[in-house]
């Protein structure tokens, strides 16, 4: 599955509702740079159309 933002790969891959969630900085930019990761290998691995 893909996932087009931040919000919604919370939700699905860590099971964390973000809206509702209060953490340390230092937490949210560990799972932004996961998330930045990801998107990193989906474009390596997605074909692009066009």
């Amino acid at each position: 599955m893909i996932y087009k933002t931040f919000e919604e790969w919370m939700k699905n891959v860590k099971n964390i509702d973000p809206a509702m969630l209060q953490m340390p900085a230092q937490t949210w930019d560990k799972y932004l740079d996961e998330y930045n990761q990801y998107k990193h290998e989906l474009l390596l691995t997605t074909p692009r159309e066009g």
